[in-house]
């Protein structure tokens, strides 16, 4: 055992539980930067972090690609790198991440559990949006890529409820139309 394996054993649940105190997207980019480098592949979080960290990645998320400009590649990338990793280490981080997104589209509210509640995309149009840009951004990344297309019923899951959503008679006609104007490009 190395030295980062065991300052990863001391660090990693007061790093978790900073994160969950959903610190703004810098504090959580950094947090999660530290986590990425005292970790390996394959990962060597506890259970409970994995499961807590999937719990929070879904909204940390939605908020990156809901704030951050869509021409702005390079930041989201910056913000986005440290779960790519995660992913790229933890498979099951990666599936439990997009059940979270896809129970959040499929709840009647369209709300993320308390604890990885988004800050930004508030609204079913923009969460809905984000979560489009985020698979896109996600497939755009050779290596997630790859993992993700382990998980295809997860991601097709989430897009059926998009498209669901986007039939509903709640969408307003504005929603509707900035909805496929987004889907489309």
């Amino acid at each position: 055992m190395g030295d980062s394996s065991v300052v990863l054993q001391i660090l990693d649940k007061a790093i978790i539980g900073l994160i969950l105190l959903q610190p703004p997207l810098d504090n959580a980019c950094a947090m999660l930067k530290v986590l990425i480098v005292l970790d390996s592949k394959p990962t060597r979080l506890s259970e409970q972090s994995i499961i807590a960290l999937s719990n929070f990645l879904p909204g940390y998320l939605m908020d990156v690609v809901h704030c951050i400009p869509e021409d702005d590649v390079r930041t989201w990338r910056y913000y986005l790198l440290p779960c790519f990793f995660l992913f790229d280490r933890s498979n099951k981080v990666l599936k439990l991440v997009l059940d979270v997104i896809g129970s959040f589209l499929t709840d009647s509210n369209l709300s993320l559990p308390s604890d990885t509640s988004t800050r930004y995309a508030t609204d079913n149009l923009s969460r809905i949006n984000a979560t489009i840009s985020l698979l896109l951004l996600m497939y755009k990344d050779i290596k997630v890529q790859k993992i993700i297309s382990l998980f295809r019923t997860e991601v097709s899951s989430i897009l059926q409820s998009i498209a669901s959503l986007q039939s509903q008679k709640s969408m307003t006609l504005e929603e509707g139309t900035d909805f496929n104007v987004h889907l489309n490009n």
